[in-house]
């Protein structure tokens, strides 16, 4: 059997109870650079670093791993739907009629959101939220979903792998969100080097450069963020409450 394997975020804490139990249990472990070291020691197996592996390589060692009859866990960082590369392996192995199966990761947003104790979408303030990314050079982006054109919502925005265009992110973002947007950083979630920081859109450049924040951060903005008046939900139980 082949799990495509959400690792979660900085460390074996963050992995849901079936992660951790076919780490465990897995006769093949295939991991990434970045894959913390307390959740490679949970396997009991052979280790497969897929660093400086193609995509042909990686599902070929998958395949005779299979072949072998051995449980096979392929770690991507995160969630596995969120920015993974996933479809690309999964269609592989559909090719050669190898089924796998996915099991879900922790994101850095839950991590972040959990650290503030914020909800994301307030009634009345904010119902929407939007993950995205600000490298348009370097993925292929429509053009109705560049950041310039998913900020006329005004909603909450969550920006991953964006610190690298810093500066061109927050030209994109100040075309339609006020200049005093509050704004989160999260750098290193999850991990001993876990640092946050709070801001204003104004501000948001000046605080990336000033305490040389890394690439490895996400960004989180809206009003949703600051102190705001909200209408109280309804919550399931209550004899009013309704779907």
């Amino acid at each position: 059997m082949i799990y495509l394997c959400g690792s979660g975020i900085g460390c074996v804490d963050n992995l849901t109870v079936k992660a951790k139990r076919i780490i465990e249990e897995c006769d093949v472990l295939m991991i990434w650079y970045s894959t913390p070291l307390d959740i490679v020691g949970l396997c009991k197996g052979e280790i497969i670093n897929c660093s400086e592996l193609n995509l042909q390589e990686t599902v070929e060692i998958m395949a005779i791993c299979h072949n072998e009859g051995k449980i096979v866990v392929r770690l991507h960082d995160g969630d596995l739907s969120i920015y993974g590369c996933i479809q690309e392996e999964i269609e592989e192995l559909d090719k050669r009629k190898i089924p796998c199966e996915c099991v879900p990761g922790l994101s850095a947003f839950q991590v972040l959101t959990s650290r503030l104790g914020k909800e994301l979408a307030l009634p009345g303030i904010s119902h929407t939220i939007i993950i995205t990314r600000c490298n348009e050079d370097r993925f292929p982006t429509p053009d109705n979903e560049r950041v310039m054109n998913l900020a006329r919502a005004g909603v909450t925005m969550l920006l991953y792998s964006s610190i690298r265009e810093i500066e061109e992110c927050y030209r994109q973002l100040s075309k339609h969100y006020p200049q005093n947007t509050p704004v989160v950083l999260g750098e290193n979630l999850g991990s001993a080097k876990e640092r946050i920081f709070h801001c204003a859109l104004n501000t948001m450049v000046k605080t990336v450069k000033d305490n040389r924040i890394s690439l490895n951060t996400l960004i989180m903005l809206g009003k949703v963020l600051g102190p705001v008046e909200y209408t109280e939900g309804r919550i399931l139980g209550d004899k009013n409450y309704k779907k």
